[in-house]
């Protein structure tokens, strides 16, 4: 009987062993080191380390490293690094930054355009605060992944706008237009921009409101980026979100989908806008949105 007992212990032991972990289920956009800390090694999840210069030497445990202007590139292009991470379209992908938050932010849009939208996440605060919060951090998982299952590009139409969308949506009630660059931009004040100001109807709403600082880039408590975005008139309708390039759009543009707010990436964005003679422009004191 004793022998027995020991047996099923044993048994039951291995069984739970071998269980399949339980399902992620929904993942926010916006994850917390908390949460990345409890699910980085779960096998349905792929953490992306984006770096810009070199290479880091130390990383979320297992995450891999993939320079950030990869995500500037085509699609295919885009793909192939996935693919060669050993990323496919059912894994979860996380993007860890590194300084500004913009690296990840707009990785995350562009994985949104090429069809991974529900599947992609951005560490809230980045790898820095990471690091600052003593979390396990391991060598990056550099393996290239040959003759893996490729992934698979397919093209949203809920993501990034183009110019002609924009201009036809001028004058739409159902569309705020958030202008998130500089206020000496909104106005048209600043230096170094050939068309200088802004696009008619736009909310001037400076993407660095809706997080601390380059040094603690974690976004603002939630009550409070969601009250800029309901002061806007943003949180009725559709957001059009733009800058100057899109990349510091793509942060606004984080934010709103974490707050569940319907809106889109202007990609082209001023320097799309500004190029076309035939589009009207304006200049001066508009509308802008400060923090209380």
């Amino acid at each position: 009987m004793y022998h027995r007992t020991i047996f099923f212990s044993v048994a039951l032991a291995l069984a739970a062993c071998s269980a399949p972990p339980e399902p992620l289920g929904p993942v926010d956009v916006l994850v917390t080191g908390d949460w990345l800390e409890a699910n980085y090694d779960h096998p349905d999840l792929r953490v992306i380390h984006l770096y810009d210069q070199a290479e880091p030497a130390a990383t979320i445990p297992g995450a891999r490293t993939i320079p950030q202007v990869t995500f500037g590139q085509a699609p295919p292009a885009i793909a192939d690094a996935l693919t060669r991470a050993g990323i496919t379209n059912e894994h979860h992908i996380v993007f860890v930054g590194e300084g500004s938050p913009l690296g990840a932010s707009y990785a995350f849009a562009v994985l949104e355009q090429i069809g991974h939208r529900g599947k992609t996440s951005v560490l809230d605060g980045g790898f820095q605060m990471w690091a600052s919060a003593n979390r396990k951090t391991g060598s990056p998982d550099d393996d290239v992944h040959e003759g893996g299952v490729p992934f698979a590009i397919q093209l949203a139409d809920n993501v990034m706008v183009s110019t002609d969308w924009v201009a036809g949506k001028l004058g739409d009630s159902t569309i705020t237009l958030l202008d998130v660059r500089s206020d000496a931009e909104y106005q048209g004040t600043n230096e170094g921009n050939a068309v200088k100001g802004r696009i008619p109807g736009s909310i001037n709403m400076d993407y660095t409101l809706l997080y601390y600082s380059n040094d603690q880039p974690q976004v603002r408590p939630e009550e409070t980026v969601r009250s800029l975005f309901a002061e806007a008139g943003a949180d009725e309708g559709t957001a059009v979100i733009y800058c100057r390039s899109g990349r510091r759009a793509s942060y606004s543009y984080l934010v709103a989908r974490h707050l569940g707010i319907d809106t889109r990436l202007y990609t082209e964005s001023w320097n799309g806008w500004s190029r076309r003679e035939n589009l009207p422009t304006e200049t001066g004191p508009g509308v802008r949105i400060e923090l209380p």
